[in-house]
Parts: structure tokens; C-alpha cells; sequence
């Protein structure tokens, strides 16, 4: 489970060349929904101490930890780009979504309005609970990035307000960037030159991942931990705790000092991959939040910027609220 050998074995892959959730032995056999590995180790313990020892095991405490991966810092880039997309969705004859993009004019009068830009909320939220949020920018270098926020000009004042209030700055490496190095240190030093430091955690775009190369990756690269590892199509404990972990490498049989963090829910997963209804959706979270606090876990979750003010996302205000408690 941690070391994802299953992955390694099994050549399954969906059309973004991720190993699917619904082919994974948790999945298969009911048990995607529990900590399986802190259960055996809990067991383990249990008889270790039946047996006379009396050692202690590391006190913990659960942890609420919100991630957030952005994607693309505002929906509307400026005046002009807003301009040329509107006339050009009139020249296609889609005047439904023209109307609806012409919303982008607001830019005009700053980047408030804009609907990606709910840092200020989710930071809000996080510091109700007394807790930070990571925010991991993603910096691309193919075409499948689209407008990365490393090009976007205003990105400068976002970290500045991000840092000013003690939340955190990561990095999100773009979409080709999984398994080949050279496009990844290019999108890492891309992103390092515009937070003016060196990033050292953070997200896989689109949670493409290929064990063990992408680990390898991180760890050439010095970073300290990541947190790719949670399937898109299926919430749940992809590695089978809700703990970090040493990441070990399975082919050159040695243990890294990357860690890894596991990520357990994702927005777009109970929105889009499984359609689940907005009070479905807060009994998911409900019982994987229960069994990550029955061992003094690490909650992560995902929440993108760009789902939160948008209106196909407002039937999930209650789904997000419940993340926080």
C-alpha cells in the first residue's frame, strides 16, 4: 500500500495515464474508505503491548490540512483577451456562451469580482479552524497548461497576501512534466523565479503520477514532500493511511527522504467523477473524516480556486463548509 507496488505491476491506465482507483485491490475489495495500513499497525501494536511491551507510540493529534491547486489564477486574464474570446465565440455562432463570458468585463474595474479569486475565502476559512492553507500554483510548460499563473502578471500580489498571513506557497508541476525531469526542474525553476524562493512541496497536475519515476523525480530535486497520491475518480486512502510517510523506492530498494502526504478527498471527484448530490457528497467526507480521526491523522483535502463562485459549484456550499469541521 505505501510503497504502491500494485501500481507498478499493474499496466491499467486511463486516458490521462493515471492508474485508475476502480482497479486498485482497496477499491475491489470494499476497503478504499479505510485506513487499512494504520488499522494493521494499530493491531500490531495491540499485540506487542499484550505481550508485555511497554514502550509508547508517537502521540498525534488530527489534522485538518486544506490544499488548494490553482489551476489558473483568475478566470478573465485582462480587457483585451476577454474582447477578442467574446468576438470570437459571435464569429462561432455560440451566443449562449458569449453572454455568459461577457461576464469577464467586470475585469475592468479589478480582479475582486473575478470568480477565481477565492483566496481570501478559503484562507478565511482555514484560519477559523486555526489551521493554514497551502496554495500550489502550477507551472506549465506544454500546451496542455493553458494559462499558468507563472505568466500571469498579477500572481506577485496574490503570494504576497498569501505570505502576509502566514499560509503557504507550492508548486503544482505541469501536466507532461510526471515522468520527465527535464520539463519538470524547467516548470520548477519557472515557478521558483517568480516567488523569489525555493519551493520544496507540493502537487502533480491532474494527480498524474508513475511509481516509482515521478517519486524519484521529487527527490533528485530535493523536495521535501508531496501530496499527488489520492485517485481522481474515487475518494479514499490510495495508500492506505491517513499518516506521512518515508517514501521508499521499489526498485532501487532503499527509502527516500521525500515524504508523502496522502491526499484523501478532492472536489472535482465528488462532483464530476462520481456525480454524487451535495448531501452524498458531506456523507462521504463525514465517513473518511471519522476514520482518519479514529487514528489522529492527516485530513487532506483539495479544494481548486475555481470551485467555489461560479455557479455550477453553488449547490456544493454545504459540501465545501463541511470540509472545515
Amino acid at each position: 500500500m505505501l510503497t504502491r507496488w500494485e501500481e507498478f505491476v499493474n499496466p491499467v491506465r486511463d486516458n490521462f495515464g493515471r492508474f485508475p482507483g476502480k482497479e486498485s485491490v482497496a477499491f475491489k475489495n470494499n476497503f478504499i474508505n479505510r485506513p487499512i495500513v494504520n488499522e494493521y499497525v494499530d493491531f500490531l501494536w495491540n499485540l506487542f503491548k499484550y505481550l508485555g511491551f511497554n514502550g509508547e507510540m508517537r502521540k498525534r493529534e488530527f489534522k485538518i490540512m486544506p490544499t488548494v491547486d490553482v489551476d489558473q489564477l483568475f478566470k478573465y486574464h485582462s480587457f483585451t483577451k476577454v474582447a477578442i474570446k467574446t468576438l470570437g465565440l459571435i464569429g462561432k455562432g455560440k451566443i449562449s456562451k458569449m453572454w455568459e463570458y461577457l461576464d469577464g468585463f467586470k475585469t475592468k474595474i479589478g480582479i475582486a469580482l473575478d470568480p477565481f479569486n477565492t483566496y481570501n475565502k478559503l484562507m478565511l476559512s482555514s484560519e477559523r479552524i486555526n489551521t493554514k492553507t497551502y496554495f500550489f500554483f502550477l507551472s506549465g510548460v506544454s500546451r496542455e497548461d493553458g494559462e499558468s499563473p507563472v505568466k500571469d502578471k498579477r500572481l506577485i500580489k496574490i503570494l504576497d497576501i498569501i505570505r502576509s498571513r502566514g499560509h503557504f506557497i507550492g508548486f503544482h508541476p505541469g501536466f507532461d512534466t510526471f515522468n520527465n525531469p527535464v520539463l519538470w526542474k524547467k516548470a520548477k525553476n519557472n515557478l521558483d523565479a517568480v516567488t523569489g524562493f525555493n519551493n520544496k512541496f507540493g502537487r502533480q497536475h491532474y494527480l498524474r503520477f508513475d511509481v516509482p519515476l515521478t517519486w524519484n523525480i521529487w527527490e533528485e530535486s530535493k523536495m521535501e514532500w508531496d501530496c499527488t497520491l489520492g485517485y481522481a475518480t474515487v475518494p479514499g486512502f490510495r495508500c492506505g493511511t491517513c499518516f506521512e510517510f518515508s517514501v521508499f523506492n521499489i526498485l532501487q530498494r532503499e527509502q527516500l527522504n521525500l515524504k508523502e502526504y496522502p491526499l484523501l478527498i478532492m472536489d472535482v471527484t465528488l462532483k464530476y467523477y462520481l456525480g454524487l448530490t451535495s448531501q452524498e457528497a458531506i456523507e462521504t467526507i463525514k465517513e473518511i473524516k471519522t476514520n482518519v480521526k479514529k487514528f489522529n491523522g492527516n485530513f487532506v483535502f483539495l479544494w481548486h480556486n475555481s470551485s467555489l463562485n461560479i455557479n455550477e459549484w453553488r449547490n456544493y456550499k454545504e459540501v465545501f463548509e463541511e470540509l472545515w469541521n
